[in-house]
């Protein structure tokens, strides 16, 4: 397709000159908009609405998984206090839950772990909301970079452990590197906290469709809207699910926009695939899970199936040499 310009500039001139950078030869060298541009600026407010959606039923399974986990797993964990470190922490809705069930009393800090400074905004106001008597610390963090390791050292100068949390963040996790960022930063004390939906075939069709809901589309095209694309439907978007990968992907078709949205009104400096990735989360099998966990470093001390809810919880501790 021949070159052109940027047209939603709003949006693009909030990013900083790395992350435009990293954007657009993201788009021209793998044919991808990495998801988590999808969080920026005014993405903090279209998560909120998915997170808040009548029809995200996945969320309230991981909710609810979360739920029912947390009371196994704070069973088994040892009493003395510890940070709570969460990963991709978004508008806080499962700050209640955490909190409640392991007790504020053995909470020293709680620290909260998000790509956008808008929702840790959020997230910071609901938990302070409500446990007062909680600290609650924000760091902008993108999981793809490496900082977390000073997060965690930083954290860990109070002399207690850290409990890290990687909950229903499949997206996080379908970035290998993300995991051996946590891995490199975890002491054999550390725990590692999981929630995740799980794959099995006879429910893939089942777990591409839940991806279609109307406020997810809106936050797949806060990615697009980067570069100009608008108004997109289910129809120029492709849904997979990537078996050797176990990953669910999704794809913008395009050249199936295109021929709804006259040429003349759109405009990039980039070269426009036809088809690029947009979304990207990990959706192991059971066994494919613990496998993953063991080749990034851990090993599992409780891991928990749960079949109404369709996901799992794990908690795991780094190898020791």
């Amino acid at each position: 397709m021949s070159k052109n310009n940027l047209v939603n500039k709003h949006r693009y001139l909030h990013l900083t000159p790395l992350q435009r950078q990293e954007l657009l030869s993201s788009i021209e060298n793998k044919h991808e908009i990495p998801h988590k541009f999808a969080y920026l600026n005014s993405g903090a407010e279209a998560w909120d609405r998915v997170a808040k959606a009548s029809d995200y039923d996945l969320g309230r399974r991981e909710l609810c998984t979360l739920g029912k986990f947390m009371q196994l797993a704070s069973i088994k964990l040892a009493s003395e206090p510890f940070n709570i470190v969460h990963i991709g922490s978004g508008n806080g809705v499962e700050i209640p839950t955490i909190v409640e069930t392991i007790g504020v009393d053995q909470i020293v800090h709680y620290a909260l772990l998000d790509i956008s400074s808008e929702l840790l905004k959020i997230a910071k106001s609901y938990g302070s909301e409500h446990f007062e008597a909680l600290t609650f610390l924000s760091f902008t963090h993108d999981a793809t970079k490496s900082n977390i390791s000073k997060i965690v050292a930083t954290l860990r100068q109070n002399g207690n452990r850290n409990l890290v949390l990687l909950i229903g963040n499949g997206a996080i996790l379908s970035n290998s590197s993300c995991l051996d960022y946590v891995t490199k930063s975890m002491i054999p004390i550390d725990r590692l906290l999981i929630t995740l939906e799980v794959y099995a075939a006879n429910r893939g069709k089942q777990i591409l469709e839940q991806y279609k809901s109307p406020s997810i589309l809106n936050l797949f095209e806060m990615s697009l809207s980067l570069i100009g694309i608008n108004n997109i439907t289910s129809k120029e978007l492709e849904f997979l699910y990537n078996e050797e990968k176990s990953m669910v992907e999704v794809y913008f078709i395009s050249k199936q926009w295109l021929k709804l949205h006259p040429h003349e009104k759109i405009a990039f400096n980039i070269s426009l695939p036809e088809k690029i990735k947009i979304f990207s989360s990990f959706r192991p099998t059971v066994s494919a899970l613990k496998q993953f966990l063991s080749s990034k470093g851990f090993t599992i001390e409780t891991f928990q199936y749960f079949e109404k809810e369709r996901c799992c919880g794990v908690v795991c501790k780094v190898k020791q040499d």
